[in-house]
């Protein structure tokens, strides 16, 4: 129960976040759930590796520059390991 509520934690702070950025939040939820479906755990870790891994993979130049936004906002809403 307690992984249910710290992927809702992290989604629920995303879309707070995101409130003007419609699309950014759109692709997030998408990533999230395709990470719920495979089992994996929604963390800003998996979100992160998930984003750069479509990233890669995408030819389009709009979807690039909106996986690049909704990268800065999960990078940039992650927080900082401790001791760096």
């Amino acid at each position: 129960m307690q992984q249910k509520s710290n992927e809702h934690d992290i989604l629920k702070q995303f879309n707070m976040e995101c409130h003007s950025s419609l699309p950014e939040r759109e692709l997030l939820n998408s990533i999230a759930l395709q990470l719920m479906k495979r089992g994996s755990r929604v963390t800003n870790k998996s979100l992160i590796l998930q984003i750069l891994t479509e990233l890669e993979l995408e030819k389009d130049h709009e979807r690039q520059d909106l996986l690049r936004s909704t990268l800065e906002l999960v990078v940039g809403g992650t927080p900082d390991d401790e001791g760096f």
